[in-house]
């Protein structure tokens, strides 16, 4: 992954998905990958400059693009990636559910 919008470009790395405004990083979303059957969403950071810009739903997307292409499913378990989840029912299929 590494795309550009509006600006701040998003790229995927070891266990994250960052965004730059040219060089400077300024923001993140962490994931685990302790558990073969899933990864874990653990954390999404934007700068207080940044907020507001839809960053930290890229980034979350971001891991879902992610995880979509490693056909892994996610434990949202930080609150923005929980309330992204929420709000967005289309990711609900990569949800891990236990069976």
């Amino acid at each position: 992954m590494n795309q550009k919008e509006g600006g701040i470009s998003y790229r995927l790395e070891d266990k994250r998905v960052a965004a730059y405004d040219r060089r400077k990083e300024v923001g993140e979303c962490t994931f685990s990958t302790d558990n073969p059957k899933y990864w874990t969403i653990d954390h999404t950071y934007v700068e207080p400059d940044y907020r507001g810009e839809s960053i930290a739903c890229n980034l979350v997307k971001g891991v879902v693009d992610a995880a979509k292409e490693k056909n892994v499913k996610l434990v949202p378990v930080c609150k923005f990636a929980c309330r992204e989840f929420e709000r967005k029912p289309e990711y609900e299929e990569m949800r891990y559910k236990e069976s």
